[in-house]
């Protein structure tokens, strides 16, 4: 009996040495208190240079190596970025096949050359056609990397000059053409349907940009310095196709959801247009559809006069500027951002992202900023909602609607920068993001960098809440099940990594959120478990009851000898008595 109560007592003293422990080693997070930063994830990403047409001689891979970004620390998704450059100088063959190629499709044209600022004979090559011979013929040089990226580097100098790249468009809504005056006629570089970007270096030139002049231009010889200049002058060229495409960064953190909606509305300045006629909404559904695969889109539309919102259309009216004959954005902008609410309708679980395009009337455009007064079409995204403007010129004469600005601004709201942020390099992509291009869809690289960004939040707070999970169990009572649903988190989160290393970031994604709603629902069970505490009190109870018995079982035990011993003492006397022969 006596070894039942200390042994209760050196149980009740270890569990409290155990709480306490826990209390100190524990996460600080299950103490309410700010954990402490996570270790953030490494990602590598690989990526193959190919250079067509160069002399190895004149290229020093060392110092080229040195000179390309070699990480970059995503902090606000807690994961980091490591680049590994592997370079490929391909074989003369294939450069000839390449340039015969092109000369197979070549197009001849006499006609003023907006860079050299004089008429001459310009060649030609269709972008998409080249884009895929060179996917089709990825085998003659060592494919494209599974898990990553690749730039083609051209020097084509048996190729006539000025040659350049392009893509006809014609616009969806009213047929206007974009021709030889717009830039998607004069390119030097093209990708974005597959994971690598082509540039060709004895291409143009293109906008007066020193970053853009073709090496025919310059004299290079077999020099040192020859070899550090080119060296130098193509590190920046590829580093700027690394931060525009490989890698962006966000502009805004991609909102994250199982559900969008595109809210546009369609208003028109008493310009008589057509306004069903100015939007596609096939087109943009499709858009953002291909770039979050995994998510339902709906889209709403409204064809309206501003006459229908009074309010609106005195502030245009207010705003007006007669001199400039523009209106002022920020009055516009600030009018409906403080009245979002009476325009749209929100759900729970449900990503808005609102729309407001306006068809000007009389040409006049929307201030405060000067291309604004002078483009035919223009748009922002400052992040609540997007705003897109047409001057009535431009939908009557020029035969421009919204649809494809308001894909590239509602790309902005999805976290979209334009890939010439970091430079021009990048910026001849199949994408709505590009200023060059008059494109309806995302580029490959959107699609990545969206799927890969919401991998990246969904995966950070999946791992704050398997910590959390962890340091739970710890001070609770052991559940076989809740420690099952952890176990089946960690699997789920380990195939998620395995799809994002892959660069399958769609599935990446989808398992992320697989195991972030496991560790959810277990974190929920948590809350039944029996905690420690209550462990303690259960066990601190228990032992006030053997105590009490004890002290009642001694008690009685010593009664019982009390009264033995008192027995015992008497027991003599008694015989005495007895022995005492009775009186007569």
């Amino acid at each position: 009996m006596f070894l039942k109560i200390h042994l209760n007592r050196f149980l009740t003293c270890a569990f409290l040495l155990l709480v306490i422990s826990i209390w100190v080693f524990s996460p600080a997070s299950s103490r309410g208190e700010l954990s402490a930063p996570q270790s953030p994830r490494i990602f590598d990403l690989r990526i193959k240079i190919l250079f067509l047409g160069f002399d190895r001689n004149l290229i020093d891979i060392d110092y080229m190596k040195w000179l390309l970004p070699s990480y970059d620390v995503r902090s606000d998704f807690r994961v980091n970025f490591t680049f590994t450059y592997t370079f490929q100088f391909s074989p003369d063959s294939l450069t000839r096949s390449f340039a015969n190629y092109l000369r197979s499709i070549e197009e001849r044209e006499k006609r003023n050359n907006p860079f050299l600022d004089k008429d001459t004979a310009n060649y030609f090559y269709d972008a998409n056609s080249v884009e895929g011979w060179l996917y089709s013929n990825r085998g003659s040089y060592g494919d494209l990397p599974q898990d990553g990226y690749a730039a083609i580097v051209a020097n084509l100098k048996d190729l006539p000059t000025p040659h350049y790249y392009r893509v006809r468009y014609r616009d969806i809504d009213l047929g206007g053409e974009f021709g030889a005056s717009n830039r998607n006629y004069w390119m030097v570089g093209w990708g974005g349907h597959h994971r690598f970007y082509y540039i060709d270096m004895s291409a143009g030139p293109h906008e007066g940009s020193y970053q853009h002049q073709p090496l025919w231009r310059f004299s290079l010889g077999g020099t040192a310095y020859d070899a550090i200049w080119l060296t130098t002058y193509l590190s920046q060229v590829i580093e700027e196709i690394v931060w525009n495409l490989f890698a962006p960064e966000a502009l805004y953190t991609p909102p994250l959801s199982d559900r969008y909606q595109i809210v546009i509305f369609v208003l028109d300045d008493d310009t008589e247009v057509d306004l069903a006629r100015t939007l596609n909404e096939g087109a943009v559904r499709r858009a953002f559809e291909e770039l979050v695969p995994y998510a339902a889109w709906e889209i709403k539309t409204t064809f309206a006069s501003l006459r229908r919102y009074p309010e609106l259309r005195q502030v245009f009216q207010n705003s007006f500027d007669a001199e400039d004959k523009a209106y002022a954005l920020q009055s516009v902008r600030s009018y409906i951002e403080g009245h979002l609410s009476e325009f749209i309708r929100g759900s729970p679980g449900i990503v808005v992202l609102p729309a407001f395009a306006f068809v000007l009337s009389q040409n006049r455009g929307m201030g405060p900023l000067e291309k604004w007064k002078v483009r035919p079409i223009a748009g922002q995204a400052p992040g609540k909602a997007i705003y897109a403007f047409l001057s009535v010129t431009t939908t009557k004469s020029d035969g421009i609607g919204f649809t494809q600005t308001i894909i590239h601004e509602l790309g902005h709201l999805m976290g979209l920068r334009h890939p010439h942020q970091y430079g021009a390099s990048g910026t001849f992509v199949a994408s709505a993001m590009s200023y060059t291009q008059n494109e309806y869809i995302f580029s490959i690289f959107n699609k990545d960098f969206v799927a890969r960004t919401q991998a990246d939040i969904l995966m950070a707070e999946l791992e704050s809440k398997i910590q959390e999970l962890e340091g739970t169990l710890l001070l609770r009572k052991a559940s076989p099940s809740v420690r099952g649903i952890l176990d089946e988190v960690r699997h789920t989160y380990g195939k998620s990594l395995q799809a994002y290393g892959s660069m399958d970031y769609s599935s990446a994604v989808q398992e992320a959120k697989n195991a972030l709603d496991k560790a959810k629902k277990a974190l929920q069970e948590t809350k039944n478990l029996t905690t420690l505490a209550e462990e303690l009190d259960r066990l601190s109870n228990e032992v006030v009851v053997w105590r009490l018995l004890t002290i009642g079982l001694m008690a009685g035990l010593i009664s019982l000898i009390v009264l033995t011993v008192y027995l015992w003492r008497r027991a003599p006397i008694v015989r005495a008595v007895q022995s005492v022969p009775p009186r007569r």
